[in-house]
Formats: structure tokens, sequence, C-alpha cells
């Protein structure tokens, strides 16, 4: 694992983080829905070990891991200048710091969830480029096919229980398109990947 493709890739989470924040903006819509699009953030630690790991398990974890919580940490950084999140004098007299920490303290729990999913990714990144580099677009179809359908699926049995996201349902566009984006992807991975036959 050279140092420079690890710094580089790690900054490009950075900044992936920062894209999808001024992307999301502030308010509802699309621009919210596509934002709040969890398939991205999975593809994330996948491509970092991917690119940078040769499967080594615990390496490719880590990358995963610093990916995902760079990321994160770009997204939320980037909230105090996108959001209006007001005033927070409880938290410090100094009002940057102030919305710092209420930006960041408004996503602990996907924090706590990149500590888990980062390092499955990265993990499942590492093991899948070395086996075969197609299974990255078969992995990043799939992701983009499953979201839409566990998303309806969570919002119809489960949203009472912990957050309402609704804007699966609000905007069900957003998600049919990117449930067809992956079947395309599927058919372009079987178009281009097919075995040639031998005479």
């Amino acid at each position: 694992m050279k140092s420079l493709r690890l710094s580089i890739v790690l900054v490009m989470a950075m900044v992936f983080g920062i894209m999808m924040a001024v992307f999301k903006g502030d308010g509802s819509g699309i621009r919210m829905a596509i934002g709040n699009s969890s398939a991205p953030w999975m593809i994330l630690p996948f491509v970092a070990a991917a690119i940078t790991t040769r499967h080594r398990v615990i390496q490719s974890a880590l990358v995963g891991l610093g990916a995902s919580l760079i990321g994160l940490f770009g997204f939320y950084f980037a909230n105090i200048f996108v959001l209006d999140i007001g005033p927070h004098p409880e938290l410090s007299p100094y009002p940057w710091v102030a919305d710092f920490l209420a930006t960041m303290r408004s996503g602990k729990i996907y924090f706590i969830l990149a500590c888990l999913s980062g390092p499955i990714f990265g993990i499942l990144g590492g093991y899948l480029h070395q086996k075969r580099s197609n299974m990255i677009l078969v992995f990043t179809a799939t992701l983009f096919v499953l979201e839409p359908c566990f998303g309806l699926i969570y919002v119809r049995f489960f949203s009472g229980f912990t957050y309402n996201f609704t804007y699966y349902v609000d905007y069900p566009m957003v998600w049919l398109v990117e449930a067809v984006f992956g079947v395309i992807l599927f058919i372009f991975i079987i178009v281009r990947f097919q075995p040639t036959k031998r005479r």
C-alpha cells in the first residue's frame, strides 16, 4: 500500500463528503433525497480499499474505516456553511465552534454506523478487487438496485421506530432512476465481460 496513493484516496474521500453536502443543500426536494442516499457512502470505503490495498484484511478494514469517517467529517464540516444551523450557545460561546459541534452531533449515529460499515466494505473491496476487477462494478450495481428496495421496506415496516425516511416515498422518481441505473450497469457488465466462446 503506497502512502501517496492512500493520501490521495483519503483526500478524495474528504472532497466527496464536502461535495455531497453542497449538493444536498439546505432544504427539501430531490437534491435532499439524492444527498441522503446511502449507496455512495457504501461504495466509498469499497473503492478506497480496492484502490489502495491488495486484500490485506487489516489494511483493507482500516482504509475503509478511514475513508468513511473522513468522508463524513467533510460532509458535516461543510454543513456548517451549507445549513442554517441556528444559535447553540450551550455548546460553545464561539458561534463557529458551536455550529461545528452541533452539526457533528447531528451525525453521531452515522459515525457509529461508519465504524461498522467502513471496515466491512473495505475488506470486501480489497477482496473482490484481488479476485476479479469487474466485481467492483457488480457490487456498485447491486447497491443501486437494492437501496430503493430496502428503503421502501424500511419506511413500510420500521420507520416508526427510529428515523422517518419519508423521502423514499416522497420522491419515487429518484429511487426509480437509481434502480434503473443499477440495472443498466448490470446489463453493461454482462455484455462487456461475457466469456468468449472458443471454436
